[in-house]
């Protein structure tokens, strides 16, 4: 049994998943009262995105083995996967009951409080952990982080050489330096600090992201792009909003085609362009994923064909083929994103979502010629639905 566990936990190391998978079922076909085994189980399920049967099998572990610490703790893990925190933070709390000072049930207490965005409750977490074992590299990645999260970002960033001295190979940590690097706006050496990681991982999507993030702000078109967005999620100053509403009771039409315009480039285009743009970039074939050489090939051709139908319809003094050129405008997008998520109920909303505006924006367009006035009640509700595509999508991936 020892010998099969070993192998198990090797596999689960080494990701390779399908096959710790293939082990751990051979040994609950022998052994199928025993609650561990099926934690196991479930984690290997976990790590091939199988969050569902991975809950179901953490549970029956757990209902095996009740005062199992372990059980507890995988049953925490999976709803932490699915974002589902308050749960989570139950489960590993239990685990921290029957055993207060283990190094994992700690780490994942402190990571869910920094991810709640309780940062001194995650430092005095992860301080309590890094007593019992000074040497916790993931703890002090965590401890860097929250202390740049609490505006201590140099001392943070020295927390992280500190990690890499420990341990200079953990593509995690050069990541999560980059990352603290570009907060405090070193971003040279935060491209660097990323393209170590990649170097090591290439599949670490955290140290992509982060790559990626630098080289929009080594752009300086797109640092004009960053300040308006941030400016927009954020909240501009009253001043703007009262100077954007005068302006839209005074030239409504005109103020009405800039803010979508602005809106679908800036949100939806943006980073379609960017991401081409960082394929001639010397960081290029570290900083996209085959996702997003696709996602951007996909979106810049919509933009192209979209631009180039409202070229032609303004040219041929607007008319049906104009109209069609907008509606195209609102529906290839969020047909595009329904098609990326990976999630199939997610898929199934955001698609029944998509099809409701082409059901409006059809009978809008249909009604135009003969009743324009009833067709522009059919054309604001689908502007408002493509404008709060964003927020629905958010919402849905939020429920899980």
């Amino acid at each position: 049994m020892n010998a099969q566990f070993d192998r198990i936990f090797l596999l689960i190391n080494q990701k390779r998943y399908p096959l710790a998978e293939q082990e751990v079922r051979k040994v609950i076909a022998t052994n199928s009262n025993n609650g561990d085994l099926f934690a196991l189980l479930a984690i290997c399920l976990m790590m091939q995105d199988q969050t569902d049967e991975a809950l179901e099998a953490a549970q029956h572990g757990l209902g095996l083995s009740p005062y199992s610490a372990y059980c507890h703790y995988t049953v925490g893990k999976v709803f932490w996967e699915q974002n589902k925190l308050v749960k989570a933070l139950d489960h590993i709390g239990q685990a921290l009951e029957i055993e207060p000072n283990d190094e994992d049930y700690l780490y994942a207490l402190a990571a869910i409080r920094f991810q709640q965005e309780r940062y001194e409750e995650s430092l005095k977490i992860v301080n309590h952990l890094l007593m019992i074992n000074a040497e916790s590299v993931n703890a002090i990645n965590l401890r860097a982080r929250c202390l740049v999260a609490l505006n201590q970002k140099q001392e943070g960033v020295e927390f992280f050489d500190e990690s890499l001295n420990r341990d200079p190979n953990n593509a995690y940590t050069h990541a999560n330096k980059g990352w603290a690097l570009l907060d405090t706006e070193q971003n040279q050496e935060a491209l660097a600090s990323f393209k170590t990681a990649l170097q090591i991982d290439p599949e670490l999507d955290f140290a992509r992201e982060g790559l990626v993030e630098a080289l929009k702000r080594e752009n300086a078109v797109y640092r004009v792009y960053l300040a308006i967005y941030n400016g927009a999620r954020d909240g501009w100053s009253p001043f703007v909003w009262i100077v954007v509403l005068g302006l839209s009771f005074i030239f409504w039409k005109v103020m009405l085609a800039i803010i979508v315009i602005f809106y679908f480039f800036f949100f939806w285009f943006s980073d379609a362009i960017f991401n081409t743009l960082l394929r001639f970039n010397e960081y290029g074939r570290y900083a996209l994923s085959d996702e997003q050489i696709q996602t951007s090939n996909i979106g810049l051709s919509v933009f192209s064909t979209v631009i180039l139908v409202i070229t032609l319809g303004w040219s041929m003094q607007g008319g049906s083929l104009y109209l069609a050129a907008w509606l195209t405008f609102g529906l290839l997008l969020p047909l595009i994103f329904t098609l990326s998520l990976e999630h199939p109920s997610h898929r199934i909303k955001a698609g029944t979502y998509t099809f409701c505006m082409l059901a409006i924006g059809t009978v809008g367009a249909i009604l135009n010629n003969n009743t324009p006035e009833t067709a522009q009640g059919f054309l604001g509700i689908f502007i408002l639905m493509a404008l709060g595509f964003f927020w629905f999508i958010t919402a849905v991936e939020k429920q899980g």
